[in-house]
């Protein structure tokens, strides 16, 4: 199974990070952030548009 790469921002210092999403739904996703295997739970909080927390920094995907 390939696992699906994706770039997510970091609202608080403007740095944009790859992440393997380990799993899906409509309510949100788990993803691994490279390098370090950081697991962020992101929240779907409209479509399209996922929103994460980890260690104090805010972190969020837009899909399309």
């Amino acid at each position: 199974m390939n696992m699906q790469t994706i770039k997510l921002h970091c609202t608080d210092n403007d740095q944009v990070v790859n992440a393997d999403v380990i799993s899906k739904s409509d309510k949100g996703m788990v993803v691994l952030i490279k390098p370090g295997d950081i697991r962020v739970q992101l929240t779907s909080t409209r479509p399209g548009l996922y929103v994460g927390n980890f260690s104090g920094y805010e972190f969020v995907h837009k899909e399309g």
